[in-house]
């Protein structure tokens, strides 16, 4: 009986963990359905780190780095090991994009988006093209409630 109550438990256990795990997932869903699980930075110093140093890149992952406003936003490639689709960001709307930016070394090259932005998205080089991702698409932006 003991043992039988100890596995329900645990069971329990095991699904409440998996429900709350997924509800604290940060998402950017596209109009073609895809669903891009993103690391989210939120602070200066998360920002200045961005994807720096990281040798891969999930397919379908990426970091979403949020702007208190709307500003022409410049990035470049510091520390970068991997190329990168950027995408902007005007509210829920994508705004621009830059397909396949190269790691320099030294990164030398300022890339700004073409309007003022709130939202930078960066993803695996290629996503942009593999997803048809248009200027003017929806996004469903999804983020844990802090």
């Amino acid at each position: 009986m003991i043992l039988i109550i100890a596995v329900l438990c645990l069971a329990i256990f095991v699904l409440l963990t998996i429900a709350f795990a997924n509800q604290d997932r940060s998402q950017v869903r596209f109009q073609n359905g895809k669903t891009v699980e993103v690391e989210v930075a939120r602070t200066q110093a998360q920002q200045a780190d961005g994807l720096s140093g990281r040798t891969e890149l999930g397919g379908g992952e990426g970091m979403l780095f949020l702007h208190g406003n709307r500003e022409i936003r410049y990035y470049w490639m510091k520390d970068m090991l991997i190329p990168i689709d950027i995408i902007w960001i005007d509210g829920e709307r994508v705004a621009g994009y830059l397909e396949r930016v190269e790691v320099e070394d030294p990164p030398y090259t300022l890339r700004s988006s073409v309007v003022p932005v709130d939202k930078v998205l960066e993803v695996n080089a290629g996503f942009v093209k593999d997803n048809n991702v248009a200027i003017g698409d929806l996004l469903d932006i999804r983020l844990p409630a802090e």
